[in-house]
C-alpha cells in the first residue's frame, strides 16, 4: 500500500496556537489517466489563533510528488496575501477551509490519502487529552486505468449540536455522481501516522446507518464535544473501489428548545428496519408531505438535501412558514433515465435558527427513494431482432444474446425480485452472455436491461425453476 501524507506543520506550535479543529475530510475526483483532483477541508474554530494558508503534501513511496497545497476558498484580507483566509459557516464560530492539489500516480494501486494537523480542540469528552491529540483525516484511492474512479462528496457541512437527554439525529449527506454502492460505518478517529487515537471511546447509544448515513444517538446523557468518525466505502459490482472519512464533532448542551418535531409522516413508508423508504416506477411522482414545528422563539425551517434537488427534473419541497412552524409538500416525478440499483438518499434538515443567529440546532430525517423499472412489460420468454434470452424457463444458467448496436450502449443487466429488490446484477461486455444468478431460488423474476442511451431499455419476466 502506498501512503500519502498531508501535513500541517508538525507538531511545530504549542497547544495554545493549535487547538483548532473541529472537523474535515477528503474526496477525490478523477481527471484523466492517473490524475487525480483532492480536495481536504478542514473546519476550524473562527477564534483560534491558528490557521494554516497552506498543507503540505508527501507521497512517502516517491519524493517527487510532495507539494503544498494552498487554500482556495473565502476572501484575502486577514492579511492580504495571495492566499483566501477561509470563510465562517453556520451560528457555531466555525470556518471552513477547502485546499485543492492535482496528483498523478506513476502506477495503478491503492493509495491511502491522510491529513495530519496539530491539534484536535481542547476539552473533547471521548478523547482524553484531546488538546494534544493530532487531527487526522484520511481516505483511500484505488487507482485503476481501465476502470477509473471518484470518490463520494458530501453535500453538507458537519455543524452538530444535540440537546442533553433528547435523541440526536444526524446525517453525512454523501453522494456518489457514478452510483456506487456506499457503506457508512462509525471508526476510531485518527491521530499521527494515520493510527487510531488511544483511549478513544463511542457513547453509549450511538449507532450508524449503513445504507441511509444516518448518524442516531439514543440519547446523549452528558455535556460537551465530542468527536466522531464516519467511514464511507465505495463498491461497484461487488468490488471494493476505497473509501471517505468525515471527522466530525457533536456538541450535546442543555435541553431549551426540546419541542421541536418533525410531523404529517403518516403516510411515509417504511421498510422492515422501519426507515423511510419508497419504490416508484419512472415517470410516476413522489408526493409526501411534512412539518416541522416548534412552541419557541427559535425560527424553523426545512432545508432538502440531496441529489434530486439539482438534477434536470429537479425535485420541490414547496413550503409555508408561520411564527411556530413549517409546512408543506415533497414532489419528484423521476425519468426513465432515473433507473438505478441504488437508492436516491434524501435528507430533510429541521433547522431550527435563535432569533438574533447565535445558535442553531438540525434535525434530520432521511428518506430512501427507490426509483424501479417496471415490470411484467414483455412476457416470460424474450426474444425480438435486437436480443433473445434463452433457455426461459431455467434452472442454473441462461444465455442473453445482444446485438453489436446493445453492447456498444453499455448495457447492464438487473434482476429484480417480486418485491423490487435486486438479486442479480451484470454487465454486459458481448453478444453473447452466460447469465448464471447465484443463491437466486426458484419464482417469477422481473429483468431490466438498462444502456447508456435512456431511450433503449429492456425489460420483462424470467422464471427460475
Amino acid at each position: 500500500m502506498k501512503h500519502i501524507l498531508l501535513s500541517g506543520f508538525l507538531l511545530a506550535s504549542t497547544w495554545a496556537c493549535a487547538t483548532h479543529n473541529k472537523g474535515g475530510e477528503i474526496s477525490y475526483k478523477h481527471l484523466s489517466g492517473r490524475t487525480y483532483e483532492v480536495e481536504v477541508v478542514t473546519f476550524t474554530h473562527t477564534l483560534s489563533q491558528a490557521d494554516r494558508d497552506s498543507l503540505y503534501i508527501e507521497v512517502a513511496e516517491d519524493t517527487s510528488l510532495n507539494k503544498w497545497a494552498k487554500r482556495i476558498n473565502g476572501p484575502d484580507t486577514d492579511p492580504a496575501n495571495g492566499i483566501p483566509d477561509g470563510e465562517s459557516i453556520g451560528c457555531s464560530q466555525t470556518k471552513k477551509n477547502i485546499y485543492l492539489f492535482q496528483c498523478t500516480f506513476p502506477h495503478d494501486g491503492t493509495y491511502h490519502i491522510s491529513m495530519v494537523d496539530p491539534n484536535r480542540n481542547a476539552g473533547i469528552v471521548n478523547i482524553p487529552v484531546s488538546v494534544d491529540v493530532p487531527f487526522c483525516i484520511d481516505a483511500e484511492i484505488h487507482v485503476n486505468s481501465s476502470q477509473p474512479n471518484s470518490s463520494p462528496r458530501f453535500l453538507s457541512d458537519p455543524i452538530y449540536f444535540a440537546e442533553l437527554n433528547i435523541p440526536c439525529t444526524l446525517n453525512a449527506t454523501a453522494f456518489d455522481d457514478e452510483g456506487d454502492s456506499l457503506v457508512f460505518a462509525l471508526d476510531t478517529c485518527l491521530e499521527l501516522f494515520g493510527s487510531p487515537v488511544s483511549g478513544y471511546t463511542i457513547p453509549a447509544g450511538v449507532s450508524q446507518n449503513p445504507i441511509n448515513g444516518e448518524f442516531v444517538w439514543n440519547l446523549p446523557t452528558l455535556k460537551g464535544e465530542y468527536a466522531f468518525r464516519v467511514k464511507i466505502s465505495e463498491w461497484r459490482d461487488g468490488v471494493f473501489l476505497g473509501y471517505t472519512s468525515r471527522d466530525f464533532n457533536v456538541n450535546v448542551q442543555e435541553s431549551y428548545f426540546s419541542d421541536f418535531v418533525f410531523d404529517s409522516l403518516a403516510t411515509w413508508p417504511k421498510n422492515s428496519n422501519g426507515d423511510y423508504e419508497i419504490h416508484v416506477a419512472p415517470n410516476n411522482p413522489v408526493q409526501l408531505p411534512i412539518s416541522y414545528e416548534n412552541k419557541s422563539v427559535w425560527v424553523p425551517d426545512i432545508l432538502g438535501i440531496g441529489d434530486v434537488f439539482s438534477m434536470p427534473n429537479a425535485a420541490q419541497l414547496n413550503l409555508t412558514t408561520t411564527t411556530t412552524s413549517v409546512s408543506g409538500l415533497f414532489t419528484w416525478t423521476p425519468g426513465t433515465n432515473d433507473f438505478r440499483s441504488q437508492p436516491y438518499v434524501v435528507t430533510f434538515r429541521g433547522a431550527s435558527v435563535y432569533s438574533n443567529n447565535s445558535q442553531c440546532l438540525y434535525h434530520d430525517l432521511t428518506l430512501m427513494i427507490y426509483v424501479d423499472i417496471p415490470a411484467g412489460i414483455n412476457d416470460a420468454g424474450t426474444s425480438d431482432n435486437t436480443m433473445q434470452l434463452f433457455p426461459n424457463p431455467f434452472s442454473y444458467h441462461t444465455t442473453l444474446k445482444l446485438n453489436e448496436r446493445l453492447v456498444a450502449l453499455k448495457p447492464v443487466l438487473y434482476v429484480r425480485d417480486a418485491l423490487g429488490r435486486i438479486v442479480h446484477r451484470q454487465e454486459i461486455h458481448s453478444t453473447e452472455t452466460v447469465i448464471a444468478p447465484k443463491g437466486v431460488g426458484p419464482g417469477i423474476y422481473y429483468y431490466a436491461i438498462t444502456t447508456a442511451d435512456p431511450n433503449v431499455q429492456k425489460t420483462g419476466k424470467v422464471v427460475i425453476q
